[in-house]
């Protein structure tokens, strides 16, 4: 199952960014793959508060647009939603511990928590995963 990163979510719909195009084709081709893809709530809502953030985004999407495109992706038959399990908050604190971070690597702690739960390998091009320890980490850009 792949896992995939909030950074891989926008840079595959935002076209601003310079790895726009190569993340855009990589989702596509996991969309319509044979793997199924697990999407969490940490990174759904990690993309929904990037791309529509004013801050961050010269012009970010609506609610609605965010949503739709949301909602599209869960239409796709290998698309699931993935859930934490009993021992989710013990892996993720148990992860940043060992990376000794939390801070902004919080909501990545509680990816790679959910990508070892499910067996699962997270899809990013944040070196940061590489600082959990048994998590399988691929950058589909590289």
């Amino acid at each position: 199952m792949i896992v995939p990163d909030v950074n891989l979510l926008v840079y595959a719909v935002i076209d601003g960014y310079p790895q726009h195009e190569r993340t855009r084709r990589w989702w596509d081709a996991a969309l319509n793959g044979d793997e199924p893809v697990g999407l969490c709530d940490v990174a759904i809502f990690g993309f929904v508060r990037i791309v529509t953030n004013p801050r961050i985004l010269e012009n970010p999407m609506t609610v609605d647009a965010t949503a739709d495109v949301v909602g599209e992706w869960f239409d796709r038959p290998m698309v699931s939603r993935i859930v934490p399990g009993a021992d989710h908050v013990r892996t993720a604190l148990r992860l940043l511990r060992t990376a000794e971070a939390a801070g902004n690597l919080t909501p990545d702690a509680q990816i790679a928590a959910l990508a070892i739960e499910k067996r699962a390998t997270v899809h990013s091009n944040d070196r940061d995963f590489l600082r959990f320890p048994d998590v399988r980490v691929v950058n589909p850009l590289q």
